[in-house]
């Protein structure tokens, strides 16, 4: 590896690398997989000058900038860098010293140990194109108004992932997901909360006083069935068939005096967070 290589940037390099990787994996995934609209053009264009810029200065470090300047190059300039650098290929090796294996030598069809990204330069060229009207709010009508993004342009910015500047999104479908089951369960405990208010004294009386154990008695079909305290009402009528696939720990299952339902998600979350909790005490 030749001195000065992005990979051994340490300190502020490394920490501005790991930015520009964020924020290329945080506004692909709202366009690829939440599908954000409102803004789109713009963050495309965020996405791809992160992304470029990332995988630019990991390979010929210093051509991201302008020379005179020292500013980052846009988006448009940096695909230029990449086509004079490959040839007009667009074909990235992962390790600038190394020559690039082909598909037989890196994993077959799958890649698996591809040692290069392609970046698709007519396609990214095109994003850029439709998104410049609406982007610079330029006065213009008809056609030349701004077309949308297409899928190919979303799949050709999502491809540059495969980098190892990069390789981020998935960091960021993780944290996502993470939200949204937290979210999801706040609102069903909501729910569950409300429904248990709305029932009578009486009633309440009624459901905590079965025995749901015995109702609920295993079978051939109910193997692993379990009866546990409620987390919304805390009566014993938490009936979990199932529990969560990582120790078996959390039932998944419905409560059945307040109707609370905890899902698999939720299950695995709630014991990775405990598991998370006791090592750090």
């Amino acid at each position: 590896m030749r001195e000065g290589r992005a990979l051994k940037l340490t300190g502020n390099g490394e920490a501005v690398q790991t930015r520009r990787a964020r924020q290329y994996a945080l506004c692909t995934f709202a366009l690829a997989y939440d599908k954000a609209t409102d803004g789109a053009e713009g963050v495309f264009d965020q996405a791809l000058t992160n992304g470029l810029a990332a995988i630019v200065a990991h390979t010929w470090p210093g051509k991201e900038k302008d020379r005179k300047t020292g500013r980052i190059l846009q988006a448009r300039l940096l695909l230029d860098v990449i086509k004079e650098n490959t040839g007009g290929t667009g074909r990235i090796p992962h390790d600038p010293d190394a020559p690039i294996a082909d598909d037989a030598e890196a994993g077959g069809p799958f890649g698996f140990l591809r040692t290069y990204t392609d970046v698709d330069l007519v396609t990214l060229h095109d994003a850029l194109t439709v998104t410049q009207a609406i982007r610079h709010a330029r006065d213009v009508e008809g056609d030349d108004a701004g077309m949308p993004l297409t899928e190919d342009h979303l799949k050709a910015l999502t491809a540059l992932d495969w980098h190892p500047a990069l390789r981020s999104i998935n960091d960021v479908h993780v944290d996502r997901d993470w939200e949204r089951d937290g979210h999801s369960n706040d609102v069903e405990i909501d729910r569950a909360r409300r429904y248990h208010d709305a029932l009578d004294e009486e009633e309440i009386e009624r459901r905590r006083d079965l025995d749901y154990e015995a109702m609920v008695l295993v079978t051939k079909d109910d193997i692993g069935t379990t009866v546990d305290d409620c987390p919304v009402c805390g009566a014993i009528a938490f009936v979990a068939r199932e529990h969560d696939g990582l120790r078996g720990a959390v039932g998944i299952g419905h409560c059945w005096v307040c109707s609370y339902e905890r899902t698999a998600y939720v299950a695995e979350r709630e014991l990775i967070s405990d598991l998370l909790r006791r090592a750090a005490e």
